[in-house]
């Protein structure tokens, strides 16, 4: 549909959690082709024993050939369990997908990682106080900022912020957006199609 209405957006990668799971969802990467050309994909499980997936992509930036990673991530939700549950297994696949970024080639390169986290940025000052890592934690350690501002990015069973758009290398943030709800209703709705808000970044 978004190619359909888009036309210089085309699909340079798209990643399927493995169908043994039972889990259908994936991740696509799309790049506008008149400002950027994918030069080299990767997608691969984060472990054996685990259901997610990284979707990447070595792109160059047309008019100044200078290029970047960017990656699409999907870590272990909560599901019915209590929220902030899992976060010591959100980690754990935090650190196997940076030790991998760490034998990228080229591994100078600036990164951009977006995605559904699954670790709530509200909980993180308890995680904190109680001296448990937390994702966010876990990519600062490794040289990441986040981009987005303080805001809801999940509003389906509960309020929170499971979405980023994070940054490593020489990328500045220009500005970054998350769209406020328009009904107080829960995603998905007649205005919102997914239980998730879009958020936006524009780096230089």
């Amino acid at each position: 549909d978004i190619t359909d209405n888009v036309k210089t957006l085309t699909c340079v990668n798209f990643t399927q959690k493995p169908q043994e799971t039972g889990l259908w969802d994936g991740s696509s990467i799309l790049i506008n082709v008149e400002k950027v050309k994918s030069i080299h994909t990767v997608s691969y499980q984060l472990q054996e024993d685990m259901a997610q997936m990284v979707s990447g992509c070595l792109l160059e930036e047309k008019k100044s050939e200078k290029r970047f990673w960017f990656f699409v991530l999907h870590l272990k939700s909560d599901g019915s369990k209590w929220h902030g549950s899992l976060e010591s297994i959100r980690v754990r696949q935090t650190e196997l997908f940076l030790n991998r970024c760490k034998k990228l080639k080229p591994s100078n390169l600036p990164i951009v990682v977006v995605g559904d986290l699954n670790s709530d940025r509200n909980m993180h000052d308890s995680f904190e106080t109680q001296g448990r890592l937390h994702v966010l934690s876990a990519f600062r350690n490794h040289g990441f900022k986040n981009t987005l501002p303080t805001q809801t990015t999940y509003n389906h069973f509960r309020q929170a912020m499971f979405d980023y758009i994070l940054v490593k290398g020489n990328l500045k943030c220009i500005s970054s957006f998350i769209p406020t709800l328009t009904t107080k209703k829960a995603c998905p709705n007649k205005d919102q199609g997914s239980d998730h808000l879009p958020v936006y970044a524009t780096l230089e």
